[in-house]
């Protein structure tokens, strides 16, 4: 247990370091980014993205997949099983390429030419900016057993190093997007696949030159195939609905409102992914452990990292949502030249989103290790699905935009309940201590966190040195609520004589 911990932390650490870089960069990616292409080719290029990643939804399902069944075989310790396995789950990813770049031809195309709200004169630079996405897309499938080798294998720095290096290629693609007399939007699309391109090639060397259970060509194993395609068709259900969830959300915007909206709901995007970072990095390193911990039969163990990996999930998020929920326009006039219409609104909703779904990633690993995904993706997926004729209705009776994302809040809440239930009769947690003793206790700390937050900024506003105090005071609020209610007397007894050691005091213990 030891060992897994200091893995674990170990991971974090690398992924953190990576995070705090690649948000960096992102943000200010954008920021460029809305300045050259102006607010109305930005919304058009996050509508049509949306569109591709909708259309490649079977694959998110795919990846989910794979990386379980890696994750499970690494936990055996099996290398012709781990061999099987990639094999299969290359053949896959092959079949399933191919499949989205017709639905990606076809239904997405026409959708493109007859469905979304274009600006006039933006006809053609949308299908180019289509067809480049699609076919990173592609390339993007491709490589998805590589990527998901990696994380198996716990190699956390090179996953750290790739997303690094693609972040920096995007930056240089904006920033050489003046340096083309061609169109902007069309010269970013084509820049975005090469940049895409250089990172999976890189990955897949570095995986052949270290793994030897990926070099193998595409194996057809028809029980191996058969598991992979059950395991992802199941989770298919659940991804669709996600991605309706999100992308969907996008083009119902873009039907009702234009292009404008789809630039504030892509920058509420952006906000929201990079908030999300700070968890998906702690996830990543806790996650193959939960899978290994189910495979190697230490159910026990498994249970301890649900809870712990659920809460430290739901701070990690607070830390960072809750400052810019309180100060979401000072960071909005930071960071961009030119906000866009009801930015400040979606940003806002959309963190508050962000906060209840945070448990989200820890317990579909969970499920996922057991294997018995299909009631469970099936049900979320049902729940989920609502969000999108519940949105489109509230639209059309003349509901303002900010209604389609408090839906979606009101639905994550309910997910996240039937999520618990469903933990607690395949893998024994016990329902109401999660419910109240995590998801209850993670409330509360966010609520008085807010309120503490909320209260100083209210009462101390004005000025930078003003608004950055009460940036300062919204994430010490969190710390301290943390430290008070969040974490176990134990947890917290730890932490204390961490500190005392580093401060080089003497022990309370000590007489």
């Amino acid at each position: 247990m030891r060992e897994s911990n200091s893995r674990i932390a170990k991971n974090t650490i690398i992924l953190y370091f990576r995070m705090i870089f690649t948000v960096l960069i992102n943000l200010y990616t954008s920021r460029l980014l809305l300045d050259r292409l102006g607010v109305s080719d930005f919304g058009l290029f996050n509508l049509v993205g949306g569109v591709v990643l909708l259309v490649g939804f079977i694959n998110n399902a795919m990846t989910s997949s794979t990386q379980r069944f890696l994750n499970y075989e690494s936990g055996t310790s099996h290398l012709n099983n781990l061999k099987q396995v990639f094999g299969s789950s290359l053949l896959a990813h092959l079949l399933v390429g191919i499949v989205i770049l017709m639905l990606g031809e076809s239904l997405g195309l026409w959708f493109v030419l007859n469905s979304l709200n274009i600006p006039e004169g933006r006809e053609v630079a949308s299908i180019w900016l289509y067809q480049l996405s699609l076919i990173t897309l592609f390339v993007t499938i491709l490589t998805v057993p590589y990527n998901a080798l990696v994380i198996a294998n716990e190699k956390m720095s090179i996953y750290a190093l790739l997303n690094v290096l693609e972040v920096f290629l995007k930056l240089i693609a904006v920033i050489l997007i003046d340096s083309f007399v061609y169109d902007h939007l069309m010269t970013y699309g084509c820049l975005l696949f090469v940049a895409s391109f250089l990172v999976r090639l890189f990955n897949i060397v570095y995986c052949l030159q270290y793994f030897p259970e990926c070099r193998v060509f595409y194996i057809y194993n028809p029980r191996q195939l058969r598991q992979l395609l059950s395991f992802s068709g199941w989770s298919l259900s659940s991804n669709l609905s996600i991605a309706l969830r999100t992308q969907g959300l996008q083009i119902i915007l873009n039907l009702f409102f234009g292009t404008v909206l789809n630039a504030s709901m892509g920058i509420a995007n952006q906000v929201n992914m990079a908030v999300k970072n700070f968890v998906m990095n702690f996830t990543k390193a806790l996650n193959p452990q939960i899978v290994k911990n189910y495979a190697s039969g230490d159910i026990n163990q498994m249970q301890k990292l649900i809870y712990f990996g659920s809460r430290i999930s739901f701070y990690l998020v607070s830390i960072i949502a809750i400052p810019i929920i309180i100060e979401t326009k000072f960071i909005l006039n930071i960071w961009l030249k030119e906000i866009p219409d009801l930015a400040i609104v979606f940003i806002r909703l959309i963190l508050i989103q962000a906060l209840i779904d945070s448990f989200a990633s820890v317990m579909a690993t969970a499920q996922g290790a057991t294997g018995r995904v299909k009631n469970y993706h099936l049900t979320l997926s049902l729940i989920g699905l609502l969000n999108l004729p519940i949105s489109y209705s509230l639209l059309y009776f003349g509901f303002g935009p900010e209604s389609t994302l408090k839906t979606g809040i009101v639905i994550s809440l309910f997910v996240g309940i039937v999520r618990v239930l469903f933990l607690s009769n395949s893998v024994g947690i016990n329902a109401r201590d999660f419910v109240f003793g995590v998801m209850g206790k993670c409330f509360l700390v966010a609520i008085l966190a807010t309120s503490f937050a909320f209260v100083f900024h209210l009462y101390f506003r004005g000025g930078f040195i003003m608004n950055v105090l009460s940036l300062l005071v919204s994430i010490l609020s969190v710390l301290c609520m943390v430290f008070i209610i969040g974490i176990t007397t134990q947890e917290r007894q730890l932490i204390i004589k961490k500190v005392m050691a580093i401060a080089h005091l003497p022990s309370l213990n000590k007489k």
